[in-house]
């Protein structure tokens, strides 16, 4: 028993690792986020992964250390269960922690991709704004061009000089 404390204890301090590694990734996506103007879809999309790759690692830990604690597999020593019950108390905790991280990802992946809409508005507002400055100008010509034979301006002086040139 004292065997599988120490396997699983081992197992709990690298999950607080991955899970502290985790949290700064999310704090440093955050910044670029909401300070950068850089996509940052594809990455947050990769650390909720992991988040939830994390979680379905620490799901059957989790189901171990009840049984354990429940009596359910075999007799636990004494001396031992105070630290399985410290180890169990740590892994629920990480277990909440992850599923707080995958939470604060996707809520993260949706401000990312709010962002992104807000800035392809402002751009499609900029493109149709000069759609319609260029529509003026389109129209302008588009009269002037179709060769009429009574315009108002074709009995002007200047219009005569230059009819009479081509």
């Amino acid at each position: 028993m004292a065997a599988a404390w120490a396997v699983i204890d081992a197992v709990i301090d690298k999950c607080e690792r991955v899970v502290d590694a985790l949290d700064d990734q999310l704090e440093r996506t955050e910044v670029a986020v909401f300070e950068g103007d850089e996509e940052q879809s594809q990455p947050i999309y990769f650390r909720l992964q992991e988040a939830v790759r994390l979680a379905r690692l620490m799901h059957p830990t989790l189901t171990v250390l009840d049984r354990l604690e429940r009596g359910g597999l075999v007799e636990c020593p004494s001396a031992l269960a105070p630290l399985f019950g410290d180890v169990s108390d740590r892994a629920r905790r990480l277990s909440d922690e992850v599923t707080m991280l995958g939470e604060a990802l996707d809520g993260l992946l949706n401000d990312n991709l709010a962002r992104v809409t807000v800035r392809q508005n402002v751009i499609i507002q900029q493109v149709s704004a000069w759609a319609a400055i260029a529509a003026a100008a389109t129209i302008i010509t588009g009269i002037y061009g179709m060769n009429f034979r009574h315009m108002p301006e074709l009995a002007g002086s200047w219009a005569t000089r230059w009819r009479s040139r081509s």
